[in-house]
């Protein structure tokens, strides 16, 4: 829709409808969500949002990380490299993040097949593994835009790649954070967790303007790299075993 939305209104248009869209979205959920809100009975305290166990605190952590590798070199360098440098149309490109998405959620939505219904004890080692399986493929894929930037297919081969160990990586993590919460404050635990998430895509997304505009795609994908490893080194700390009901307190 972006894409196409680009080639035909151009961007000032694009982003118009966009506006148009939110703003509708918007007064739709300040209508609908108002008696939702009116129903609350307590309403936590801002420091009740930050958890006070170190495997969520850790879990979040990496999550951050996880999400800032993709944004690095999603969000805006690869777009437009593949407008710049491959020469691509809007809608071509559009098509193809498109499909990426796509393809990134079903490989999610059957990441249980994949890992064959890991128990909570092993899902750290298996974060582990998926995740150094992440990092390497991202450097795999820095040094094709490197040494062969022409190669736009191979690119896009290796940025499926990521999309599809990335999409494993995510899946457990959203495992472990259900897991991981309080019975009684799941909610502000997730949200935190999806509050690192967020962060992680803000940091992400200006690094991506920035570094490719200053380095180009390749130094986004070491960037993107160095994430990963990051996200590694702070799911090293998780707990080899946690109680899958965490009682409150």
């Amino acid at each position: 829709m972006g894409g196409f939305l680009l080639a035909t209104l151009a961007f000032k248009g694009a982003i118009i409808i966009m506006v148009c869209l939110l703003s509708i979205t918007l007064i739709a959920s300040m209508i609908l969500l108002q008696a939702s809100r009116s129903d609350t009975i307590q309403k936590p305290a801002f420091t009740d949002i930050f958890s006070n166990n170190p495997a969520i605190n850790y879990l979040s952590g990496a999550r951050f990380f996880l999400f800032g590798s993709r944004d690095i070199w999603f969000t805006v360098a690869l777009p437009v490299y593949l407008q710049a440098q491959a020469g691509w149309d809007h809608t071509a490109i559009g098509t193809t993040l498109a499909l990426w998405v796509i393809f990134y959620g079903i490989v999610q939505a059957t990441t249980p097949n994949i890992t064959q219904q890991i128990p909570l004890y092993q899902a750290r080692h298996r974060l582990l593994l998926w995740g150094a399986a992440l990092g390497i493929t991202t450097l795999l894929t820095a040094c094709v835009v490197h040494w062969l930037p022409l190669s736009s297919a191979l690119i896009i081969v290796g940025l499926f790649i990521f999309g599809g160990v990335f999409a494993i990586n995510s899946s457990i993590h959203s495992y472990l954070i259900v897991a991981y919460a309080r019975e009684d404050h799941a909610s502000l635990d997730v949200g935190f967790y999806y509050m690192a998430n967020a962060a992680g895509r803000l940091v992400g997304i200006i690094l991506s303007g920035w570094i490719y505009q200053y380095y180009g795609l390749a130094t986004c994908l070491i960037v993107s790299g160095a994430f990963v490893f990051a996200t590694l080194i702070v799911s090293h700390l998780l707990p080899h075993e946690q109680r899958q009901k965490k009682q409150s307190g």
